[in-house]
Formats: structure tokens, sequence, C-alpha cells
């Protein structure tokens, strides 16, 4: 039936050249002169009708085509004629003249990663109501699956007079400002905007200074309240946000960390902190950054640096899961992290492991077992302190108190693994004040803490 109702325009087509055939045909009968002309005339528009018929075939950009350009496809195609280059190399065309077409509009060359680069800011610049902006953004996920068209998404997000990606952000805001929509349509928009934010913030790795300096504080800000929400998918698509943001933090800590490309990112850290070069000391150049994970609350992945900066080596292993086997980083990153950990506050930091299954929760559960761990590990740089000011002995007497506190109610847990954990943490925590319980005994002045 569709070839049928395709080939009336044709039949139409031929009944009209026909007509005009037969007219010039007797008109030669009657006037010479008129038929010359008539001639003309219908060889002109035939000249014209075969121009449009063919060019299509030819120029893939034609936006207009005959009855006739599919069986001219056809037949070019059987020649061999209809070729497109893709990476570099010469294919042949496949199928009929939409699908060919297509092909070659999506096939990758350098002059269509430019078209697409203006086709999407000229969209972006004409979509000014967010309800416009919404399936702009709800396809972005789709659009970034292969490397070329996440190219062209990188070169959107450095346009700075398009500003995708705080429009994004504003977005989600109005959505979680809004009281119009109804919870599932709301929870919907909010989900699409987060995983477009996810997946723009992945294709910024080339460059995680920069994004960290323009987009984390905004972000965090934004995002951290969404990660409790209990909608759990809502919480879900703000943790793989949280799991981008962190994953440039850490390639940001890598980066100056390493003794072989510390100097080479010093200018960068310094961006980082909005600091003069010369002013920011080599110990808290990496407070920036640690504060940053302690902000989106993910510093229990510095825990496993632990072990061996308190056994006195200058090391990782596979640092963050990002690099495989040692890595070499300098002394003033490792004092960077265990005086990070011994500022701590370990009783806020396991308070949400509290009372809950951990059995079930999983990610509550990991969170116990890093932080008990790092509460073993340093208990005995936070328990013995040469601080002389009385202010810090108290504050740090009180959070020894409300850590003891913690873990008395984690000893209590379903977790076999994370009451363990606990029971080892307290019992050396114990064990550390009672032997230095008396300040005679040890070699230096110093000032002791012990909950009473």
């Amino acid at each position: 039936m569709p070839a049928v109702v395709e080939g009336i325009p044709t039949l139409l087509h031929a009944s009209v050249f026909l007509f005009f055939a037969g007219l010039v045909d007797f008109l030669f009968s009657i006037n010479r002169l008129i038929a010359w002309i008539t001639l003309f005339v219908v060889a002109m528009c035939g000249g014209l009708y075969v121009l449009i018929t063919i060019l299509p075939v030819i120029d893939r950009q034609c936006p207009y085509r005959t009855p006739l350009s599919e069986v001219f496809w056809v037949l070019f195609r059987f020649l061999g004629l209809l070729r497109y280059r893709s990476n570099g190399r010469w294919m042949r065309m496949r199928g009929n003249m939409w699908q060919g077409r297509e092909l070659a509009a999506i096939a990758a060359h350098p002059s269509r990663t430019q078209r697409d680069r203006d086709a999407l800011a000229w969209t972006l610049s004409c979509l000014t109501e967010d309800i416009e902006l919404l399936p702009f953004v709800e396809g972005i996920p789709s659009f970034c699956s292969s490397e070329d068209d996440s190219h062209v998404m990188r070169q959107i997000l450095k346009k700075e007079d398009i500003q995708l990606l705080p429009r994004i952000m504003g977005l989600l805001r109005a959505y979680q400002a809004s009281s119009s929509l109804a919870s599932a349509a709301r929870n919907t928009r909010i989900i699409s905007c987060l995983n477009s934010i996810a997946r723009l913030c992945n294709l910024c790795s080339a460059d995680p200074w920069g994004f960290l300096r323009t987009y984390e504080s905004a972000l965090r800000v934004m995002i951290m309240p969404l990660t409790k929400e209990p909608d759990w998918q809502v919480a879900e698509a703000a943790k793989q946000v949280v799991n981008q943001v962190v994953e440039h933090i850490h390639i940001c800590i890598l980066l100056r960390a390493q003794r072989h490309t510390h100097e080479y990112y010093k200018a960068e850290a310094a961006r980082l902190q909005g600091a003069p070069l010369e002013t920011i000391a080599e110990v808290t150049e990496f407070s920036k950054n640690l504060g940053m994970l302690h902000g989106w609350d993910s510093s229990a992945s510095l825990v496993t640096m632990l072990p061996g900066f308190i056994a006195g080596k200058f090391s990782v292993k596979d640092a963050f899961g990002l690099m495989k086997g040692i890595v070499s980083v300098r002394p003033a990153f490792k004092e960077a992290v265990l005086q990070f950990f011994i500022e701590l506050n370990f009783g806020e930091m396991l308070r949400p492991c509290t009372n809950i299954d951990l059995s079930v929760e999983k990610s509550l559960h990991r969170r116990a077992t890093a932080f008990l761990e790092a509460s073993f590990y340093t208990a005995q740089y936070r328990i013995l302190t040469k601080a002389s000011n009385p202010l810090v002995v108290l504050a740090r007497l009180e959070a020894a108190s409300r850590e003891a506190q913690t873990l008395a109610t984690l000893l209590g847990c379903d977790s076999k693994a994370v009451s363990s954990y606990a029971m080892c943490t307290a019992i050396h925590m114990a064990t550390f004040m009672q032997r230095h319980l008396t300040p005679g005994q040890h070699r230096h002045p110093v000032t002791y803490l012990h909950a009473s």
C-alpha cells in the first residue's frame, strides 16, 4: 500500500510532462513560433525537474526531492557511486535514501563536530523557558554516549555565553523549591537534572582544577541535601553527582601530592586556594582539597592511606582506586592527612551509623568500618597532645567523650564486623589513656586527656 501511495505523485508528474509533449506536437501543426517557445519553456522546466531529481542524490544536505529521486538513488548505489567518509575512510552507502542520508549525517567527520556544536549552541540560545530547557536536559546523558558527541558537549561547556551547567543547576534549584508540581513529577524532573549534571561533571575530567574552582561550592550546597532525600531514586542520582565531583577532588589531590607532578601543578593549587603562590605553606596546601572531601562527606576514602603513614611510609597503594600500584607522595601530604584525621570529630562522623541495621545499610556499614579504622590508627595522636591551650585540651576532651559514647552504642550493633571494630578501638583508646596516665613516665612534657 505505501508503494502505491508513493507512486501516485510519479504518475501525476509523468502525466503533466506527457501533456506538454502532446501540446508541443499539436502546436507545431498550427504555429511553429509558438511551438518553439513552448518547447523552450517545457525543456527548461524538464531540465529543472531533472536537476531537482538528481541533486538530493549528490548533495546529502539538499532539502528537496522528487518521486524519481529514489530511483536515481538505487541506480547510483548499484553503480557504487554513493560513498561517505567516516573516520578517515570512504564507506559505501547502504539502504534507501533516507537511511543513507542519516548514515552520512552521523558519520564521524570534523565538519560534523563543528556543525553539531553550532546547532546545539543555537538551540540553547533559543531555549529561554524552563519548560523548553527540560527536554534538552533529559537528552544530555544519551547524547554523550559516544566520544564524538561527548567532545561536542565539552566545547559547549566551555562557551561562557551559554552557561549550560549553571542553567541546569538553576533549573534544579527551581524544581527543588517548586510547590506547584506533584511529588512524582517533581522527583522525575529533579532526577533528570541530576543525571545530566553527573554526566557533565564527568566530561570535565580534563580540567578538574577549573571545574572545582568554578562549580564545587555551588554544587555542594545544592547536591548534598538531596543525598538524604526520602525518595531513594533522587538520593541515588544525587550520589552519582557526588561520586563524580569527589573523583575530581581525588585527581587534584594526587596530582599535587605525587613527587613527580607536585611542582607542575603548584600554580593550579594556588588558584584553587585563592591565595598567592608564595604565601601557601607546604603542609597547608592540601587543606583546601581535604576540606572539600569532608564537605562532600567522602573523607573515608583517605582511611586506606593511614596504616602506611602511621608506619612512617611516604607512599600509598592503589590511591583512591585511580592509580594502580605504589604511588610515592610528598611528606607534606602525609602530614596534612594525619593532621586532618587528628582534628576530625569521629563522634560526629560515626553518629549516622548508630541505631541503624548496618547489615542492611551497606554504605553506612562501609562508613562505620572506615572511620573506626581511622579512629584506631590516630587514637594516640588525638588523646596525647602537646597543646598547652586549655581550650584546645577541653575541645579534645569533649570530642573524646562523644566518641566514647558513640563507640558504646556501636558495641551493640547487629553487624559483627562493626561491633568488633568498635571493641578494638575502645580497648585501644582506653589502653593508651591508662598507659600514659602519669606524665612523668613520658619523655616529653605533654598534656594528657582522659575520660572520667
